[in-house]
Formats: structure tokens, sequence, C-alpha cells
């Protein structure tokens, strides 16, 4: 059905029934007038749908949808544990055009995450296949995964990023009326503790198959008016719940025809009611926009629910996952093994960098220097300016600039008083690196080519030069005493 619209009014009658029930606009009925297809019953002035961004397009039943929203449903699939039907919900899953889609009674063993170029679906379970729940999203809304809690195989728990606000689902499959009261009991008190971890400001949408009947009729401000049948027993337990948890029951708020609102029917379709819900905390209430089922929904061989789909004011956002880099298992150098073919691996390296030092060398024009002392003065003037800065000229210092050669037992005795399994810096070099490569020659490097390599030994360069002030002081004593 399309949309028209001239000078600011909207023609037809089923568009406008939309706008209404979503607040879009007010009725404006002209006296005297009939109400007929494609008469003026409406004014709405085409700058106010644009600042809402109300997009009017078809959905796969051929009625009014919002398209820059974000749809989420639960859907009863009976099982997942026949060949062919996780492919056969994907495929309605499509069709449906959903978001998110929360599943009850999945039946599979065990939690875990799928992934192709499509779907998403995580799902938790148990050790039989029995129950289980999952949600399946698109590629899309996969991207605003913050993370997953498999509480149960009745209860699970994904965490969205959005746009302005986080969005928490919570998919449930209560106990059906063969269990006892104390499985109810347990079961709400699994669903508490998992509203718990939801923060209050969060949007919090608690859906699934409760296997309870709120019937017709509204409560406070929970229950709206558009129930179907009559309320039972573990309805009331259910309405009590979401009383106290502060959640309102989507489905009962929007009108809709009868067929839009079972959710379950019996083996021939003489009997059906209203068993799945979709709730949202009350702050943000408004947020849904439509909510309703989808008979025509092909659930494959022995599906008796269909899905409830609710159209919410809601922008997810993408996640970018930062890529966490390896780490090192540093155990592994103890390994006589290990060690030696690490070691091979750092003195090849080492020597590839000394044949590379002995390559010739341009100056600042390109021109190749072949002696020795020009290519040692290129290099010189190379680490001046790549160090230079504007602090003012050093102060002179009128001493000896150069010390005593550090001699290959000093190094090695550095090396055996530093301890293992400490930080490292920013080169991400461990003493136990250094220690299992032998690093002792500390000559003939290429400043430019192993920078990152030299600034690796900066702790045992300061390790050296402590113990050699402590040796220094030691021998002040002994002479002084002498």
């Amino acid at each position: 059905m399309s949309l028209k619209q001239a000078n600011g009014y909207v023609f037809t009658t089923k568009a406008t029934l939309f706008l209404r029930e979503n607040g879009c606009g007010r009725e404006k009925t002209p006296k005297n007038r009939e109400r007929e297809r494609g008469d003026l019953i409406m004014y709405y002035p085409s700058i106010v749908m644009a600042s809402q961004r109300v997009k009017i397009d078809n959905d796969v039943n051929g009625n009014i949808s919002v398209v820059n929203g974000t749809t989420s449903g639960t859907w009863n699939i009976n099982t997942l544990y026949q060949p062919g039907k996780y492919e056969n919900i994907k495929q309605e899953f499509g069709r449906l055009k959903v978001d998110i889609m929360g599943l009850s009674e999945v039946r599979w063993e065990g939690t875990g995450i799928i992934s192709d170029k499509d779907i998403t679906f995580i799902y938790s379970g148990g050790e039989t296949h029995q129950r289980g729940v999952g949600v399946m999203m698109t590629a899309n809304a996969a991207k605003s995964i913050a993370g997953y809690w498999a509480i149960s195989d009745r209860i699970i728990l994904v965490k969205l990023t959005g746009k302005q606000i986080d969005v928490n689902l919570i998919q449930v499959y209560a106990p059906t009326c063969d269990y006892t009261d104390e499985d109810i009991e347990n079961f709400y008190e699994s669903l508490t503790a998992a509203k718990k971890l939801c923060k209050q400001h969060e949007i919090t949408l608690v859906m699934g198959d409760l296997n309870a009947k709120i019937g017709k009729g509204r409560y406070e401000d929970i229950v709206g008016n558009f129930g179907l049948g009559n309320r039972n027993e573990r309805g009331d337990t259910w309405i009590e719940w979401c009383s106290v948890e502060k959640q309102v029951i989507a489905n009962s708020f929007f009108q809709q025809h009868p067929r839009r609102l079972w959710t379950w029917r019996s083996p021939g379709g003489r009997i059906k009611n209203q068993i799945d819900y979709i709730t949202i905390n009350k702050r943000f209430r408004n947020s849904i926009i439509r909510c309703k089922t989808y008979p025509g929904a092909d659930g494959g061989h022995g599906c008796d629910h269909v899905p409830v789909i609710a159209t919410m004011k809601l922008r997810l956002k993408n996640i970018k996952k930062r890529r966490k880099q390896p780490k090192k298992d540093l155990q592994v150098l103890s390994n006589s093994e290990f060690k030696e073919r690490y070691t091979v691996q750092v003195r090849n390296r080492f020597e590839i960098l000394d044949t590379e030092q002995e390559e010739e060398s341009d100056d600042k024009e390109g021109k190749v220097l072949m002696d020795s002392k020009d290519v040692l003065a290129r290099w010189v003037e190379y680490v001046g300016e790549l160090y230079d800065d504007e602090r003012g000229m050093k102060p002179e210092y009128e001493g000896e600039l150069e010390g005593p050669e550090i001699m290959r037992e000093e190094i090695l005795h550095a090396m055996k008083s530093m301890k293992n399994r400490k930080a490292t810096g920013k080169d991400e070099i461990a003493i136990e690196m250094i220690k299992a490569a032998g690093a002792t020659e500390c000559s003939k490097h290429r400043t430019i080519s192993i920078m990152k390599y030299t600034f690796g030994m900066e702790t045992l360069g300061l390790m050296m030069l402590l113990l050699r002030v402590n040796c220094s002081q030691q021998l002040h004593l002994m002479f002084s005493c002498d």
C-alpha cells in the first residue's frame, strides 16, 4: 500500500491509523465529510514528518512499517535439534526483516556463538537436548555486541551498545504447567538475578515464552487493555514479577486484530493463547512504537508458536574491536630445545644486521660514502639530528667522557642479578628473552636498524651501572680502612 501526500495532507485511511497510533500526528476530520478511502482525513505537514524521520514501507504481509528503527522479537521454535531446522529459521528470520530475534526451546547442548556472513547466533543450553534459549541477530546488529551471559538453559542475557543508550536483551523460557511451583520460583529467582546485572539507566528487554496467560484487561501501568483470553495463576505470577521489576508488557498496549495477539495454538488450531511476551522497563516504554505477532511465519514441522515482533525507536552502535596482541609465553624458554631454537634465530637476525652495517652509506646529498671514517661521521651527524631539540646548549663537562669498557663478565653478572617475570618496557623485551639469547655483545650494531632492540637493553645498562657504583663504593671502603 502506498502513502499519498500532497500539500501537507496525508491520504489513505490505513496510513492515518498507523501514524495516529504511534503518536506521529493528530486526526482532524472535517464536519459532514464521509470517511471513505482516499478522502482527506488527516492534516500532517510534510516538514513535521521529515523532522520525525518516520519512513513508511511495506512489510512481508503488506502492512505499513517503520524501516529506520530496530526490530526485535521472540519466538518459541520448539526445537533446533532437527536436520535443516536452523537453516529454516534463518530463512524466516531474513524474510521477516528482523534485526534481533530471541529463540526459546533451542534444545542445543552447551553454550556458544555461531557467526557467518549474515547471521550471528548466541545460545545457552544444558547437558541434554532439552529447553535451551538463544538470540539470533543480523551481522550489523552483531557488531554492537558488548557481551553475553549464559545464565542457564532457560535464561540468556545479551548486552548491545546503542548510539545513546545501551540495550540489555534477556531471552527466557519459563517452565510449563508440568513443572512444580518450586521450579517456577527458582526460575523467577534466576530471572531476577539476571535483571540485576542490567543498569537502571539502560534499556532492558525481557522476552520469551513465559507459559503464562495475562488475559484481557488493564492492570495498573504494567498490562494494557489489549490482551487475549483469561488470566491464570501463572499469569498473576508473571504480572507480579513485572510490577516489582517495573517491566511493561508491550503486547497488551497495542490494539490489534485477535490473529495478531495469539502466540500459541493447540494441535488442530482450535485453541489459541497468548503466552509469549516482550517487556521493556517502564522508563523507556515509549521506545516501542509497535508490537504484534506474525502468524504467517513458517517455523517448520511441529512448531506451534508464532513470533512476536516489536519495532523500537533505537539505533545500535558498531563497536570497533581492537586487536589484542598475543601474550608471550616465556616459560617455554626454560625448555632446552626451545631455548636453543630461539638462540639460533636471534643470532641469525643479528648477523643480518651486521651484514647491513657493512653496506654503503649515503650523505645528505645522496653521494656514496666509501671511507669508514666518513661513514662514521655521517652516522654521528644523523643521530645528532635525530635527537636534537630546543633545550639550548648542553653543559660542558671538563672531566673524562670515556670510561672503562664494559666487560663481558659485567653483562653476565648484571643479567644474572635481574629477576624474571618482571614487566617489560615499550619494546616488550623481557629479561628471560635476553638471558635465553645470550645477548652479551653490544658492539657492531647499526643504530637505525636495531633502535628498538637497543632500547630493550636500557634496564640491563642501568643494572650494570648500579653494580659498578656499588663495586666502586666497596673498593673505596676497603682502601680507606687500610
